[in-house]
């Protein structure tokens, strides 16, 4: 009986741990963070097709998902394009969570945008820095916040 419930268990763990889940990646209550316009990293028309380029400066492998997916691998010095599309039926624009695998590396982001195109150079950091981040999350009206 205790082997059952011990395996129970840890396929229970396992399951939470590697299932996709939004939670991760956008910010819940956005009201009662009182996120405003000036805490923007950047901002890009929402009514208009978005172009994001995620750019890997470390040394490391890092992983990229969009909400409720799974994550995609982006190599060290690569570049990835994902096009981003006003959907009606959600309040936000896109959500993306970045990091290494397992968050074992800190990392924070650096924004460029230029014609509706958002690159995101994704730099290495201390675990000391209390600016680490680790997912972009682009509002109803084009304001990109990292957190």
């Amino acid at each position: 009986m205790k082997r059952k419930i011990i395996a129970a268990t840890t396929l229970l763990t396992a399951i939470s741990l590697f299932a996709p889940t939004a939670v991760f990646s956008q910010p819940t209550l956005r009201g009662d963070l009182e996120i405003t316009d000036t805490e923007a990293q950047a901002s890009v028309n929402p009514n208009l097709p978005i172009k994001i380029k995620l750019l890997n400066q470390t040394v490391k492998l890092i992983e990229y998902a969009r909400s409720n997916s799974y994550p995609q691998p982006l190599p060290p010095g690569e570049t990835v394009e994902l096009l981003v599309k006003n959907n009606p039926d959600e309040d936000y624009l896109a959500s993306i969570l970045i990091n290494t695998p397992n968050w074992t590396n800190p990392l924070i982001y650096d924004f460029e945008v230029v014609d509706n195109t958002v690159t995101v150079k994704i730099k290495p950091t201390t675990a000391s820095n209390s600016n680490q981040q680790k997912s972009i999350y682009i509002d109803g009206d084009g304001h990109i916040y990292a957190f």
